[in-house]
């Protein structure tokens, strides 16, 4: 199954769930119900999120600059308590350094993992790389969740992650921004786009997943192959949903990976 990638994007678009903002970019879930999709209208997609109850209180994508700052909760108590403030500039850019998918042991690992479906950027290729590093193979262990240091967010080098796997005999290991992290360096090592949400509360803390881009969903040919890409999912998962975000004024679609 081909997948369409994005023309000219940069390796790595770093975008923040907070719940406000203008962005149109809302969560959308492919469903048994839903078809079609290309015809919809912004006012359809937008009223899909509002009213899915797997939705429920799942805000819309926003951007903020790079000049904003963004207040993170130090969960663990202790003298590590409260909140740390970071500059979304430097964020991304940090980001953007860990993920390296030029790395050539990054490379090495992410061609392997496609090679089990050799093509050009195939929907199979990205699948690999999801199911190894979740569930591990008849060598190594699934991924390994190990927390940060309590009050400060550690985002691991992809290449670093993969080493500390190998001594471990696991895929890699850390906590969800260090997966995210491994998972966009993989697929943007064999040609995909990928950016990374990160998700907070006032309460709990935050969470960090990778989505991958599919393309352009309207009445043209590629956006009837992303609504095939979604059937192909629904198949090869055995899942009857599959959850993505789409731009209500591009139509482009992102595959969630988390």
């Amino acid at each position: 199954m081909q997948i369409t990638m994005a023309h000219g994007a940069i390796w790595l678009c770093m975008v923040l769930l907070i719940g406000s903002g203008s962005a149109a970019d809302v969560p959308f879930v492919f469903n048994q119900s839903t078809s079609g999709v290309a015809g919809y209208t912004s006012a359809q997609i937008e009223q899909d999120h509002t009213t899915s109850p797997d939705l429920a209180g799942v805000p819309i994508v926003s951007s903020p600059s790079d000049n904003e700052s963004l207040e993170i909760p130090i969960t663990g108590g202790g003298s590590g308590s409260g909140t740390q403030e970071k500059n979304i500039g430097e964020l991304k850019r940090t980001l953007d350094a860990r993920v390296e998918p030029d790395n050539p042991r990054v490379r090495d690992e992410a061609v392997v993992l496609a090679l089990k479906y050799p093509g050009e950027k195939t929907i199979d290729q990205i699948v690999s790389i999801y199911d190894y590093l979740k569930n591990g193979d008849e060598s190594k262990k699934g991924w390994g969740y190990v927390s940060d240091p309590r009050g400060i967010d550690d985002f691991m080098f992809a290449n670093q992650t993969l080493r500390n796997g190998e001594r471990a005999n696991c895929v890699g290991g850390g906590d969800c921004d260090d997966f995210a992290i491994l998972m966009s360096a993989l697929v943007e090592s064999i040609g995909g786009t990928t950016r990374i949400i990160l998700a907070r509360n006032n309460s709990t803390g935050g969470h960090a997943y990778t989505e991958v881009y599919l393309g352009r969903i309207n009445n043209s040919d590629s956006g009837g192959q992303v609504e095939a890409i979604i059937d192909w999912l629904k198949e090869k998962l055995d899942a009857d949903k599959i959850y993505t975000h789409i731009d209500t004024d591009t139509k482009d679609v992102w595959l969630n990976l988390d």
